[in-house]
């Protein structure tokens, strides 16, 4: 039985920012596996590009050291457009973008 949405086993929810300029999707994957995802933004215009921020770590015991650098950490990157999203196992991802107005 499947008791999640139409993007099982992604976990995805989308909000528009208090002044409606930002519209940002979240995407949750707590799989072992890479998934894909082609999210439709309907009922707005997005203008310009996307902004990804991204946490992941390839390793999933992975335990920080006292006195080490952290090796887990927010990665930013700009994309053009949405597209189809490839999805890192174990991440989670937020997708931000300017509406137009």
């Amino acid at each position: 039985m499947n008791a999640g949405s139409d993007t099982y086993p992604l976990d995805v929810v989308a909000a528009l920012s208090e002044d409606g300029a930002t519209l940002s999707i979240g995407v949750i994957n707590p799989t072992e596996v890479e998934q894909r995802l082609a999210p439709q933004v309907r009922g707005v215009h997005v203008a310009g590009g996307i902004t990804l921020s991204r946490l992941a770590h390839p390793d999933l015991a992975y335990t920080p050291t006292p006195g080490k650098p952290v090796a887990v950490k927010i990665q930013q990157q700009r994309l053009p457009k949405l597209g189809v999203l490839t999805i890192p196992r174990y991440s989670v991802s937020i997708y931000e973008m300017r509406v137009a107005r």
